[in-house]
């Protein structure tokens, strides 16, 4: 994980971490929320309402990673890793599902250049096509 650079090293760690302990924890939080809201809570507006407010957590991951990719072309360095795998899928999710709420997924340009560059590798490619995976 980054071999003797020991910021690399650091920065991976940072990151994968952050895929699931951060990311995925902020926008669990209005998944569960939309599947286990009572119907009252739905109709009244009360669950947008709390998406809305959660969701300022979501935005602020994203905004974060905008930033760190701030010049680079993958988390990092050069090439795909296991942690670009690790937050794209958070990050996928996150997209898929509208976990931004009030945001829009074209605001954070970094991350949508760094998710092409990710789909566009050989490697990328080749592990989407053995697992199957589609989000």
């Amino acid at each position: 994980m980054g071999g003797t650079d020991e910021e690399k090293r650091n920065r991976v760690r940072t990151f994968i971490h952050a895929a699931e302990g951060t990311f995925m924890v902020h926008c669990l939080a209005i998944t569960y929320a939309r599947w286990f809201a009572p119907e009252s809570m739905k109709s009244s507006g009360d669950l947008k309402k709390l998406e809305e407010g959660v969701a300022i957590n979501v935005g602020k991951d994203l905004d974060w990673l905008n930033s760190e990719l701030e010049g680079k072309k993958f988390i990092a360095g050069e090439h795909v890793t296991a942690v670009d795998t690790m937050c794209l899928f958070s990050v996928q999710f996150i997209f898929a599902r509208d976990l931004c709420t009030v945001r829009k997924v074209g605001e954070w340009k970094n991350v949508e250049r760094w998710i092409a560059g990710c789909k566009g590798t050989d490697s990328w490619k080749r592990a989407l096509k053995k697992t199957g995976h589609e989000m």
